[in-house]
Protein backbone atom coordinates (compact mmCIF):
# COMPACT_ATOMS: atom_id res chain seq x y z
CA UNK A 1 0.00 0.00 0.00
CA UNK A 2 1.13 3.31 -0.98
CA UNK A 3 0.39 6.49 1.02
CA UNK A 4 2.31 9.17 -0.96
CA UNK A 5 4.11 10.05 -3.87
CA UNK A 6 7.23 8.46 -2.87
CA UNK A 7 6.22 4.96 -1.20
CA UNK A 8 3.97 5.02 -4.72
CA UNK A 9 6.82 5.19 -6.82
CA UNK A 10 9.01 3.11 -4.94
CA UNK A 11 5.93 0.29 -5.03
CA UNK A 12 5.52 0.35 -8.43
CA UNK A 13 8.60 0.21 -9.64
CA UNK A 14 8.68 -3.52 -7.53
CA UNK A 15 5.53 -3.99 -9.22
CA UNK A 16 6.91 -3.63 -12.47
CA UNK A 17 9.74 -5.91 -11.81
CA UNK A 18 7.83 -8.58 -11.57
CA UNK A 19 4.90 -7.99 -14.60
CA UNK A 20 5.86 -10.16 -17.33
CA UNK A 21 3.20 -7.94 -19.21
CA UNK A 22 5.39 -4.61 -18.22
CA UNK A 23 1.56 -4.03 -17.22
CA UNK A 24 0.67 -3.06 -12.79
CA UNK A 25 -2.98 -2.46 -11.90
CA UNK A 26 -3.45 0.23 -9.83
CA UNK A 27 -6.28 0.12 -7.17
CA UNK A 28 -7.39 3.07 -5.12
CA UNK A 29 -7.32 1.53 -1.11
CA UNK A 30 -10.60 0.73 0.39
CA UNK A 31 -10.58 1.17 4.37
CA UNK A 32 -14.09 2.41 4.83
CA UNK A 33 -16.83 -0.44 2.38
CA UNK A 34 -18.51 -3.25 3.20
CA UNK A 35 -16.94 -6.14 1.90
CA UNK A 36 -19.41 -8.03 -0.38
CA UNK A 37 -20.32 -10.86 -1.95
CA UNK A 38 -22.24 -12.31 -4.57
CA UNK A 39 -22.50 -16.21 -6.42
CA UNK A 40 -23.24 -17.60 -9.43
CA UNK A 41 -23.78 -21.05 -10.87
CA UNK A 42 -23.69 -21.54 -14.46
CA UNK A 43 -25.22 -25.28 -16.27
CA UNK A 44 -24.74 -25.49 -20.03
CA UNK A 45 -24.43 -21.67 -20.63
CA UNK A 46 -27.73 -21.53 -18.71
CA UNK A 47 -26.33 -18.59 -15.48
CA UNK A 48 -28.07 -18.72 -13.07
CA UNK A 49 -27.67 -15.98 -10.07
CA UNK A 50 -27.49 -17.57 -6.49
CA UNK A 51 -27.35 -14.99 -3.88
CA UNK A 52 -25.41 -12.83 -1.97
CA UNK A 53 -23.63 -12.24 1.15
CA UNK A 54 -21.98 -9.03 3.49
CA UNK A 55 -19.37 -9.56 6.01
CA UNK A 56 -19.36 -8.04 9.95
CA UNK A 57 -15.85 -7.65 11.29
CA UNK A 58 -14.51 -8.27 14.26
CA UNK A 59 -14.09 -4.69 16.05
CA UNK A 60 -11.53 -5.72 18.76
CA UNK A 61 -7.97 -4.52 18.70
CA UNK A 62 -6.14 -7.73 17.55
CA UNK A 63 -6.94 -8.52 14.26
CA UNK A 64 -9.94 -6.46 14.06
CA UNK A 65 -8.69 -5.27 10.32
CA UNK A 66 -9.43 -8.89 8.93
CA UNK A 67 -11.25 -11.16 10.65
CA UNK A 68 -14.37 -11.94 9.53
CA UNK A 69 -16.74 -12.24 12.39
CA UNK A 70 -20.59 -12.82 10.54
CA UNK A 71 -21.82 -13.59 6.79
CA UNK A 72 -25.33 -12.69 6.43
CA UNK A 73 -27.44 -13.75 3.87
CA UNK A 74 -29.10 -12.31 2.02
CA UNK A 75 -26.72 -9.18 1.45
CA UNK A 76 -28.73 -6.17 2.67
CA UNK A 77 -27.60 -4.72 -0.76
CA UNK A 78 -28.48 -8.04 -3.03
CA UNK A 79 -31.52 -5.74 -4.93
CA UNK A 80 -29.38 -2.84 -5.99
CA UNK A 81 -26.92 -5.16 -7.20
CA UNK A 82 -29.52 -7.38 -9.32
CA UNK A 83 -30.79 -3.31 -10.57
CA UNK A 84 -27.31 -2.58 -11.43
CA UNK A 85 -24.44 -5.35 -11.89
CA UNK A 86 -25.94 -8.23 -12.36
CA UNK A 87 -26.84 -7.58 -16.63
CA UNK A 88 -23.18 -6.98 -16.80
CA UNK A 89 -21.70 -10.10 -14.55
CA UNK A 90 -23.78 -12.44 -16.60
CA UNK A 91 -22.57 -10.41 -20.10
CA UNK A 92 -19.03 -10.95 -18.90
CA UNK A 93 -19.55 -14.42 -17.79
CA UNK A 94 -21.08 -15.27 -21.81
CA UNK A 95 -18.24 -12.95 -23.62
CA UNK A 96 -15.65 -15.41 -21.33
CA UNK A 97 -17.47 -18.16 -22.67
CA UNK A 98 -17.84 -20.05 -19.18
CA UNK A 99 -20.57 -22.77 -19.72
CA UNK A 100 -20.10 -25.27 -16.63
CA UNK A 101 -18.56 -23.07 -13.15
CA UNK A 102 -19.53 -22.23 -9.86
CA UNK A 103 -18.68 -18.03 -9.40
CA UNK A 104 -17.98 -16.29 -6.60
CA UNK A 105 -17.20 -12.74 -6.77
CA UNK A 106 -16.05 -9.98 -4.01
CA UNK A 107 -16.57 -6.48 -3.65
CA UNK A 108 -16.78 -3.47 -1.70
CA UNK A 109 -20.00 -1.59 -1.18
CA UNK A 110 -19.26 2.28 -0.89
CA UNK A 111 -20.84 5.13 -1.88
CA UNK A 112 -23.74 3.72 -3.43
CA UNK A 113 -21.43 1.82 -6.14
CA UNK A 114 -19.92 -1.53 -6.12
CA UNK A 115 -16.01 -1.82 -6.48
CA UNK A 116 -14.67 -5.30 -7.43
CA UNK A 117 -11.40 -6.79 -6.62
CA UNK A 118 -11.83 -10.43 -6.66
CA UNK A 119 -13.62 -13.47 -8.39
CA UNK A 120 -12.60 -17.40 -8.87
CA UNK A 121 -14.04 -20.42 -9.14
CA UNK A 122 -13.15 -22.25 -6.12
CA UNK A 123 -15.64 -23.27 -3.12
CA UNK A 124 -15.76 -20.19 -0.62
CA UNK A 125 -15.03 -19.73 2.73
CA UNK A 126 -18.45 -19.28 4.46
CA UNK A 127 -19.22 -22.43 2.96
CA UNK A 128 -22.43 -21.73 1.01
CA UNK A 129 -23.36 -24.93 0.02
CA UNK A 130 -24.98 -25.55 3.55
CA UNK A 131 -27.15 -22.57 2.88
CA UNK A 132 -28.60 -23.21 -0.33
CA UNK A 133 -29.24 -26.67 0.22
CA UNK A 134 -31.51 -25.53 3.39
CA UNK A 135 -33.15 -23.21 1.12
CA UNK A 136 -33.52 -24.50 -2.16
CA UNK A 137 -32.61 -28.20 -2.20
CA UNK A 138 -29.73 -27.54 -4.48
CA UNK A 139 -26.09 -28.75 -2.79
CA UNK A 140 -23.82 -27.59 -5.18
CA UNK A 141 -21.10 -29.76 -3.32
CA UNK A 142 -22.67 -32.43 -4.48
CA UNK A 143 -22.95 -31.72 -8.11
CA UNK A 144 -19.14 -30.56 -7.88
CA UNK A 145 -18.20 -33.87 -6.20
CA UNK A 146 -20.45 -35.93 -8.94
CA UNK A 147 -19.30 -34.32 -11.79
CA UNK A 148 -15.72 -35.02 -10.73
CA UNK A 149 -16.49 -38.56 -10.70
CA UNK A 150 -17.85 -38.90 -14.04
CA UNK A 151 -21.49 -38.05 -13.55
CA UNK A 152 -23.34 -35.04 -14.30
CA UNK A 153 -26.29 -33.97 -11.98
CA UNK A 154 -29.61 -32.28 -13.23
CA UNK A 155 -29.41 -28.96 -11.41
CA UNK A 156 -32.71 -27.53 -10.38
CA UNK A 157 -32.20 -24.09 -11.05
CA UNK A 158 -36.06 -23.38 -10.82
CA UNK A 159 -35.61 -24.28 -6.85
CA UNK A 160 -32.52 -21.99 -6.34
CA UNK A 161 -34.11 -19.09 -4.55
CA UNK A 162 -34.37 -18.34 -0.89
CA UNK A 163 -37.75 -18.54 -0.13
CA UNK A 164 -37.67 -15.39 2.53
CA UNK A 165 -35.55 -17.35 4.93
CA UNK A 166 -32.51 -15.66 6.12
CA UNK A 167 -29.06 -16.70 7.48
CA UNK A 168 -26.16 -16.01 9.18
CA UNK A 169 -23.07 -18.03 9.55
CA UNK A 170 -20.86 -17.19 12.68
CA UNK A 171 -17.23 -17.33 12.95
CA UNK A 172 -15.41 -18.12 16.07
CA UNK A 173 -11.28 -17.21 16.23
CA UNK A 174 -9.22 -18.88 19.13
CA UNK A 175 -7.52 -16.39 21.41
CA UNK A 176 -3.75 -17.71 23.18
CA UNK A 177 -3.96 -20.44 25.52
CA UNK A 178 -4.71 -24.03 25.97
CA UNK A 179 -8.42 -25.45 25.09
CA UNK A 180 -8.84 -27.35 28.28
CA UNK A 181 -12.88 -27.82 28.07
CA UNK A 182 -14.90 -27.35 25.39
CA UNK A 183 -19.31 -27.65 25.87
CA UNK A 184 -22.51 -27.67 24.39
CA UNK A 185 -21.57 -28.41 20.87
CA UNK A 186 -24.60 -31.28 21.47
CA UNK A 187 -27.40 -28.95 22.17
CA UNK A 188 -26.54 -26.06 19.27
CA UNK A 189 -26.45 -29.30 16.74
CA UNK A 190 -29.74 -30.50 18.06
CA UNK A 191 -31.70 -26.73 17.06
CA UNK A 192 -33.36 -27.25 14.12
CA UNK A 193 -31.95 -23.81 12.65
CA UNK A 194 -28.68 -25.11 13.55
CA UNK A 195 -27.83 -26.60 9.72
CA UNK A 196 -24.22 -26.70 9.84
CA UNK A 197 -21.55 -26.67 12.65
CA UNK A 198 -17.60 -27.22 12.19
CA UNK A 199 -15.43 -27.31 15.64
CA UNK A 200 -12.12 -26.94 14.87
CA UNK A 201 -10.55 -26.78 18.21
CA UNK A 202 -9.02 -29.90 19.89
CA UNK A 203 -8.75 -30.24 23.95
CA UNK A 204 -5.76 -29.72 25.10
CA UNK A 205 -4.88 -27.96 22.39
CA UNK A 206 -2.24 -24.88 22.36
CA UNK A 207 -3.52 -22.09 20.50
CA UNK A 208 -0.69 -20.03 19.40
CA UNK A 209 -1.25 -16.57 17.20
CA UNK A 210 1.50 -15.43 15.63
CA UNK A 211 -0.10 -13.09 13.21
CA UNK A 212 -2.86 -10.94 13.10
CA UNK A 213 -5.12 -13.67 10.93
CA UNK A 214 -6.44 -15.71 14.40
CA UNK A 215 -7.03 -19.01 14.33
CA UNK A 216 -10.51 -19.92 13.75
CA UNK A 217 -11.93 -22.43 16.19
CA UNK A 218 -15.43 -22.83 14.93
CA UNK A 219 -18.18 -21.94 12.80
CA UNK A 220 -21.88 -22.41 12.76
CA UNK A 221 -24.21 -21.95 9.81
CA UNK A 222 -27.90 -21.11 11.20
CA UNK A 223 -30.71 -20.61 8.60
CA UNK A 224 -34.47 -19.09 9.98
CA UNK A 225 -37.66 -18.45 8.84
CA UNK A 226 -38.31 -15.18 10.66
CA UNK A 227 -36.15 -12.50 12.40
CA UNK A 228 -37.22 -13.91 15.91
CA UNK A 229 -35.72 -17.42 15.20
CA UNK A 230 -32.65 -16.15 13.99
CA UNK A 231 -31.82 -13.51 16.99
CA UNK A 232 -33.29 -16.33 19.47
CA UNK A 233 -30.81 -18.66 17.88
CA UNK A 234 -28.15 -16.68 18.11
CA UNK A 235 -28.34 -15.91 21.31
CA UNK A 236 -28.68 -19.50 22.09
CA UNK A 237 -25.23 -20.21 20.68
CA UNK A 238 -23.54 -17.69 21.96
CA UNK A 239 -23.92 -18.37 25.74
CA UNK A 240 -24.04 -22.31 25.12
CA UNK A 241 -20.22 -22.57 22.86
CA UNK A 242 -17.84 -22.51 25.80
CA UNK A 243 -14.33 -23.23 24.74
CA UNK A 244 -12.21 -22.46 27.90
CA UNK A 245 -8.76 -22.77 29.48
CA UNK A 246 -7.48 -24.38 32.41
CA UNK A 247 -8.43 -21.27 34.37
CA UNK A 248 -12.11 -21.32 32.46
CA UNK A 249 -11.17 -18.10 30.47
CA UNK A 250 -13.42 -17.93 27.73
CA UNK A 251 -10.93 -18.70 24.32
CA UNK A 252 -13.57 -16.61 21.90
CA UNK A 253 -12.22 -13.59 20.37
CA UNK A 254 -15.04 -11.87 19.82
CA UNK A 255 -19.27 -12.95 19.52
CA UNK A 256 -21.78 -11.84 17.37
CA UNK A 257 -23.61 -9.21 19.53
CA UNK A 258 -28.05 -9.18 19.04
CA UNK A 259 -27.03 -5.49 18.40
CA UNK A 260 -24.89 -6.01 15.69
CA UNK A 261 -27.30 -8.72 14.57
CA UNK A 262 -30.37 -5.88 14.77
CA UNK A 263 -28.41 -3.24 13.34
CA UNK A 264 -27.65 -5.23 10.06
CA UNK A 265 -31.15 -6.77 9.98
CA UNK A 266 -32.99 -3.18 10.68
CA UNK A 267 -35.28 -3.64 7.39
CA UNK A 268 -38.22 -6.35 7.35
CA UNK A 269 -38.38 -9.63 6.40
CA UNK A 270 -40.25 -10.29 3.06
Amino acid sequence: MAYDKDSFEKDYSYAMSLSETKQVIIEEYINDGIKFDVYYYVQDGNIVFLGSSDTIMCKGKDGAEILQKAWPFPSKYEKQFLSDEDVHVKAMIKNLGIDNCYLTMSAFFRDGKFYFFEAGFRLSGEMSFNYYKAIGGMDYLDVFIRYALGEKEPLRLEEVNNQGKKSVILNFFGKDGKVCDIQGIDKIESLPTVIDFLLYAQPAENIVNETKVLKKIAMCTICADNMDDLENTVKYVNETLMITDEEKTDLIYERLSLKQLKEYYSFSFK
